[in-house]
């Protein structure tokens, strides 16, 4: 059960991390010119992956809790949801260098 909370509590603190940089990213995207920088996949590359990553959080904290509470094993899924959490915020980074660069 520890395990469990501690991955929730990880994610929902990446997640949150993700919306405070991706917030910032395009609040500064008036320097974003047409040659080198593509505001569309800019826009894209921001808010895909903070909208994966909140499902996947919410999904993974729903049915680790689903899961705490039949007294079944949870922690795979807190981890999975962290896990594909962090790696979507990855590629959105990624994709968001690729944009502007």
């Amino acid at each position: 059960m520890v395990v469990s909370v501690t991955a929730l509590v990880l994610a929902a603190l990446v997640i949150a991390i993700g919306v405070l940089v991706g917030v910032f990213a395009l609040a500064f995207l008036d320097s974003c010119y047409p040659p080198q920088c593509r505001e569309s996949a800019v826009w894209t590359a921001v808010i895909a992956p903070l909208a994966v990553a909140t499902a996947v959080g919410l999904a993974g904290m729903a049915t680790t809790i689903i899961r705490l509470t039949r007294r079944r094993p949870a922690w795979p899924f807190a981890l999975g949801a962290l896990a594909v959490a962090v790696i979507v915020l990855a590629a959105g980074a990624v994709g968001y260098t690729a944009a502007v660069g």
